[in-house]
């Protein structure tokens, strides 16, 4: 699998924090309401390394705090009695706006644990598929199903169905294939009753319902 190279660390003029990891695959996004003590007069971004704050976090407990402070070539974090210095990752950051599309063509919500069952069932399948690990995916709106189905070089295949709600979108069924770990590794992390899901020109973005502003994941589809 290819890895998160850095993680963001967003600072616009609103209040929030934006943490965004990516590659070329996917993206995750989630805001954060903060406390902090500068005014920022225009955004900042930080990029640390996912190995220092996977350090980081195994030294939190609990729900204890954890202090920021973003300097010009480092950061300094405290945990309790603990301090840490990390160097700032290399690179630029892509513009994530630009990315994410703005509009989607098929939009619908779906029963998270639902989800989560049906793709798990077809993940027997789809690991036997080495590289790609392939679940297809398709919605239709006019039945209000979404089926999804994988078929693995031995001729072993796996379907299931389960339904979909407030579908806005053509009448046209969609279709598009998906590393089926991808799509695990962000719903797994979801508690949410209900996700809704935006298809658009081979991606999938993944938020639940009614938290688009806090947190979503987008998915590129595997080319055929």
């Amino acid at each position: 699998d290819t890895k998160f190279t850095n993680i963001c660390f967003s600072f616009p003029l609103d209040k929030k924090l934006t943490l965004v990891s990516t590659d070329k695959f996917r993206i995750s996004k989630l805001n954060i309401d903060i406390n902090h003590s500068v005014d920022f007069t225009e955004s900042r971004l930080y990029l640390l390394s996912p190995k220092s704050l996977a350090l980081i976090n195994s030294l939190v407990e609990n729900q204890e705090s954890i202090l920021f402070s973003f300097h010009s070539s480092y950061a300094w974090i405290d945990i309790n009695t603990t301090k840490i210095a990390i160097q700032y990752g290399g690179h630029e950051y892509p513009d994530i706006n630009r990315i994410i599309p703005q509009s989607f063509s098929y939009i619908y919500s779906v029963n998270t644990e639902e989800l989560k069952d049906a793709l798990k069932q077809i993940g027997v399948i789809a690991r036997k598929i080495e590289k790609s690990k392939a679940v297809m995916i398709s919605v239709d709106g006019v039945g209000h199903v979404m089926k999804l189905e994988s078929k693995a070089p031995d001729g072993s295949s796996l379907t299931t169905d389960l339904p979909i709600f407030n579908y806005n979108g053509p009448e046209e069924v969609w279709q598009q294939s998906f590393n089926i770990d991808y799509l695990l590794e962000f719903i797994n992390q979801i508690d949410d009753e209900k996700l809704v899901l935006e298809q658009q020109a081979g991606k999938v973005l993944i938020s639940p319902e009614d938290k688009k502003d806090q947190v979503l994941y987008l998915a590129s589809g595997l080319k055929s």
